[in-house]
């Protein structure tokens, strides 16, 4: 199951109020964006080169109105490190630690991932990261995570271990399938 990128801005139907003003006023429109349902989530995976721009534009708009942005990622974006820029806080998924694995199960590597993640690393940038702990996919070698993210200043970095859902994973699924 591959899951995207999420943006995730309003909780409540008042903040979601203020995201469609500030996005009106400035004149901000998503062609291709996801912003269905209750209006939580932003497909942020396979954005073309003006979405994202346009993704920039919003988040320093939300920003400049006071209003936190947060960003669950899988790190795969090449654009992540310039659409960070602009994100109170930051949440990256880490699946696997071995690239051929983690291609297996989800049809790419993790190459951009490890990339983002070093970058942010490096930048001093808080970050999240989230292991979502999935039997006999990614469970068999936790010292091999371990010994990867050694390598780096992980000082800024919270460490998240889930539990992983299939439940939600068809859940998001199937909010990207009805495009």
């Amino acid at each position: 199951i591959q899951l995207n990128n999420f943006a995730k801005f309003a909780e409540d139907q008042a903040v979601l109020e203020r995201v469609r003003a500030i996005k009106h006023q400035n004149k901000i429109e998503f062609s291709n964006l996801l912003y269905r349902k209750t209006g939580k989530l932003i497909d942020t995976h396979s954005l073309s080169e003006g979405e994202y721009k346009e993704l920039i534009e919003l988040l320093m708009a939300l920003q400049a109105a006071g209003i936190n942005t947060a960003l669950e990622t899988n790190g795969t974006s090449p654009h992540l490190p310039e659409i960070a820029k602009h994100v109170d806080y930051l949440i990256m998924d880490f699946k696997h630690h071995d690239s051929d694995e983690l291609k297996k199960y989800t049809g790419v590597g993790n190459e951009l991932i490890k990339q983002n993640f070093e970058h942010f690393c490096s930048s001093g940038r808080q970050l999240h990261i989230r292991i979502p702990l999935i039997n006999n996919i990614n469970t068999q070698s936790p010292e091999a995570f371990a010994d990867y993210f050694a390598k780096h200043n992980t000082e800024n970095v919270v460490f998240e271990f889930l539990e992983y859902s299939i439940t939600l994973a068809v859940s998001k699924n199937e909010a990207f399938s009805t495009r």
